[in-house]
C-alpha cells in the first residue's frame, strides 16, 4: 500500500469487496491504500493504511458515544478518545493527543460528514448502505492533505459513520417492531 499522501489527488472512495466480510478498503482511484475492519458484533474496528494501525474500540452500551483510538493492532496505548454527542452519534470531538479535530455531520438520508481544526475543514466524505461495493466517498481539502491525521480521521469518519448507519437501522427496526406489537396487543 502506497500513503495517502503519494495519492491524494485522486478520487479517495471506500469499498466493501464482500458481502460476507467486515473488511471495507480506503481506495486512491483503483488502488487500495488503505483497509478498514468493522466487527460485526462488537462495534470496534482495525484500521491499516501504509504506515500506521489503529485500533478503534467502543465501551458497551447503546448510550455510550465514545470511541477510544489505540496505536497499532495489539498494543494498547491510547492515542485519543472520540465523544459523540447525542443520539446517532452525528457529530463529536476527537481529542488526540497533540490536536483536537471536530466531526460534524449534516442532511440525514445521505449525510454530508465532515473533519474540521481550527475553523477550517479538512476532509468530507458521504456514506450510504446501498447494495453495491461504493461506500463512500471522499474529499480533502488542501488543509487536509497537509494533515499529519488525515489517514486516521478518513478511516475513523468511515467508521463512525457505518456505526450510526447500524445503529439508525436498528433504532428503525425497534420502532417497527414496538409498532407492530403494539398494533397486536
Amino acid at each position: 500500500m502506497r500513503p495517502l499522501s503519494q495519492v491524494a489527488d485522486l478520487p479517495l472512495t471506500l469499498h466493501k469487496p464482500s458481502w460476507k466480510s467486515g473488511v471495507h478498503e480506503l481506495r486512491a482511484g483503483e488502488e487500495t491504500i488503505g483497509t478498514l475492519d468493522v466487527s460485526l458484533w462488537s462495534g470496534g474496528s482495525v484500521a491499516t493504511v501504509a504506515d500506521h494501525s489503529w485500533r478503534f474500540e467502543r465501551p458497551r452500551g447503546f448510550l455510550r458515544r465514545s470511541v477510544r483510538v489505540l496505536a497499532g493492532i495489539d498494543d494498547g496505548l491510547e492515542l485519543g478518545c472520540y465523544s459523540g454527542g447525542g443520539l446517532g452519534g452525528r457529530g463529536g470531538l476527537l481529542e488526540l493527543s497533540e490536536r483536537d479535530y471536530e466531526l460534524h455531520a449534516r442532511g440525514f438520508f445521505k449525510p454530508r460528514w465532515s473533519w474540521s481544526a481550527g475553523g477550517r475543514e479538512l476532509a468530507a466524505f458521504t456514506a450510504g448502505a446501498g447494495l453495491g461495493e461504493l461506500k463512500g466517498r471522499f474529499e480533502l481539502t488542501d488543509d487536509g492533505r497537509l494533515s499529519p491525521d488525515a489517514p486516521l480521521l478518513l478511516l475513523l469518519g468511515a467508521h463512525l459513520a457505518l456505526l450510526s448507519q447500524r445503529e439508525s437501522a436498528a433504532a428503525g427496526g425497534a420502532a417497527a417492531a414496538g409498532a407492530s406489537a403494539a398494533a397486536s396487543g
